[in-house]
């Protein structure tokens, strides 16, 4: 496991969104999904302004806390999220000090899976 502190300047992405909760195995079940309409809706090839290959995975707009709803964006870097197609979710992360996470080893998607274990 990859962890990192960076200081990162703001950006936009870009991709697939769920409003999920964390309660019975939802989420897990939601963001499951979500991934696979990534992949087999080919997101990355509908984003013409999309920077580089990276997968962002953004949890945000929590109604309270951990045990709440709250929304999953599972997307890619992009210069803007002015003129999004329809179906397509953007969100502006602010420059910031951010933990980031990263697995080289494993087979996808359980890698990512461990990921978010350990976080």
């Amino acid at each position: 496991m990859k962890e990192e502190v960076e200081n990162l300047p703001a950006f936009f992405v870009a991709g697939l969104k769920v409003q999920t909760i964390n309660r019975d195995g939802q989420a897990m079940k939601d963001i499951a999904q979500l991934w696979h309409r990534l992949m087999s809706e080919d997101i990355a090839g509908k984003l013409g302004d999309r920077e580089g290959n990276e997968v962002y995975c953004v949890y945000t707009d929590y109604e309270s806390d951990h045990q709440d709803y709250y929304n999953v964006i599972l997307g890619y870097k992009v210069s803007s999220i002015e003129y999004l197609s329809e179906g397509i979710t953007g969100k502006a992360i602010p420059a910031a000090k951010y933990k980031v996470f990263s697995e080289e080893k494993g087979i996808f998607p359980q890698n990512i899976g461990d990921v978010w274990q350990y976080i």
